[in-house]
């Protein structure tokens, strides 16, 4: 039997269904470790789901498994039980009973309530109950890959874990020529996990070094910067090599 990859996180790490490259860095990391794919990933979620979600998928996880948090940030907080992929205030199109109060409280929640000492705090607690369950379980070292930079305490506080070094959020800003400006897709976004298929390449074999031979997992060196801009950005020939199509068309369609 295969052994398998656990995931769990964020955009940085959802499959979307039916337009998949092989070049996505899951699927090659998965592939040379020889490693079937088991992800719970999801789009726009918070630690919140993410925790839930690896509580309830803990006792299927094996020591010849491995497990591979994207750690989403923390100020991302899921408030509506059935709405996890929507983790900050928003307004509803439709009407329905209730929401105008649940908009409001959220609203006043993240205005007065939530801050970065909490945030911290949930995140601290969070990996050392993953450490706490990975060394009582006998798991290889889970690897937190940061989606985005964030304060987490120190690596020496997680001995049962490994850390990446610097975040994907980086790598994705810095594709962008254009000062990395963060509103250039207007929310369409054409890139495969927020990253040109090159970046994938790259990700894909740090990843496996880090899996199969122990090395530090850096993020901060070895990707391709400024990759695109504004104008290269609507480019077919630069999404045939870096961009799903797919997802560019969409990405086309929003910003005409």
């Amino acid at each position: 039997m295969t052994n398998k990859l656990w995931v769990f996180g964020d955009s940085f790490s959802f499959l979307f269904e039916g337009d998949k490259s092989e070049r996505i860095w899951l699927l090659q990391a998965a592939s040379k470790l020889n490693y079937s794919i088991v992800n719970y990933s999801l789009r726009g979620c918070s630690q919140d789901f993410t925790w839930q979600v690896m509580q309830q998928e803990k006792d299927k996880i094996t020591p010849d498994d491995q497990v591979l948090v994207v750690l989403t940030h923390p100020s991302r907080y899921w408030l509506f039980e059935e709405e996890p992929d929507h983790t900050i205030p928003r307004l509803f199109k439709e009407e329905k009973p209730g929401v105008d109060s649940r908009i409001k409280a959220a609203e006043l929640f993240f205005r007065y309530i939530q801050r970065p000492q909490l945030d911290v705090l949930s995140v601290i607690n969070r990996l050392g109950w993953l450490d706490h369950t990975a060394t009582r379980n006998g798991w290889k070292k889970p690897l937190v890959v940061l989606g985005f930079g964030q304060y987490y305490g120190e690596d020496s506080d997680f001995p049962g874990l490994k850390f990446s070094y610097g975040d994907l959020t980086s790598i994705s800003m810095d594709e962008n020529e254009d000062n990395k400006d963060a509103s250039l897709f207007n929310g369409a976004e054409p890139r495969y996990n927020h990253l040109c298929l090159s970046n994938h390449d790259i990700l894909a074999e740090k990843i496996y070094d880090t899996l199969a031979n122990d090395e530090k997992l850096d993020l901060t060196t070895g990707f391709k910067k400024g990759v695109f801009n504004k104008t290269t950005a609507r480019s077919r020939n630069l999404a045939e090599k870096e961009f799903s199509l797919a997802l560019h068309l969409g990405f086309l369609n929003a910003t005409n």
